[in-house]
């Protein structure tokens, strides 16, 4: 029980930071970069 509420503070904490949206940002590239290896490996018809 202790742990898991640990574990929620810093989730909280981390949502919290100023810097979330370059995280949010670099998660989307990673998403288009994933999906044009996707798109490369696998050709639309």
């Amino acid at each position: 029980m202790k742990k898991h509420k640990k574990n929620t503070d810093k989730n909280q904490a981390r949502s919290d930071q100023p810097n979330n949206s370059t995280s949010q940002q670099r998660d989307k590239e990673t998403i288009e970069l994933f999906s044009e290896i996707i798109d490369r490996s696998c050709p639309r018809k």
